[in-house]
């Protein structure tokens, strides 16, 4: 199965990569940076496009463009961790909105998101799965 991987250098990226390789996947990887990218030990063994969400409205069939994913796991996200600007909602979310819906309306079928913050709650430290969840689901915005 070949899977996209967006956010490929962050926390959750760079170790999910890693996993999926082990299993026998092919894995596309993209993040903002290849120099970062090319850090980890997986780089030579995916095909790693360079890319940055919302940097300039694009129209292009991104679905083919990054390789005709069977999966995308979808990490990406800038400017954490002040995780209640407003450019999350003003910028980040249209920009995401936008990149999701190319893919998926040019073929793309299995998709999964997660993050890193407000989906498991304003906790500091170590998680696992067996805590309770407490998911934000509004804030005061700065």
């Amino acid at each position: 199965m070949k899977v996209l991987v967006t956010g490929a250098s962050g926390f959750i990226g760079r170790h999910l990569i890693g996993s999926l390789l082990k299993i026998g996947h092919s894995v596309v990887a993209s993040s903002t940076s290849a120099l970062k990218a090319s850090k980890f030990e997986w780089f030579p063994n995916v095909s790693f496009i360079e890319y940055r969400i919302g940097e300039a409205y694009d129209d292009r069939d991104l679905y083919s463009f990054f390789e005709e994913p069977d999966v995308l796991i979808h990490l990406a996200w800038d400017g954490l961790p002040d995780f209640k600007g407003l450019h999350h909602l003003e910028r980040n979310l249209p920009a995401h909105l936008n990149f999701l819906g190319n893919l998926i309306n040019n073929g793309l079928t299995d998709l999964t998101i997660t993050g890193t913050c407000l989906e498991y709650g304003l906790v500091e430290g170590e998680l696992n799965e067996n805590m309770p969840s407490q998911p934000v689901v509004a804030w005061h915005m700065q």
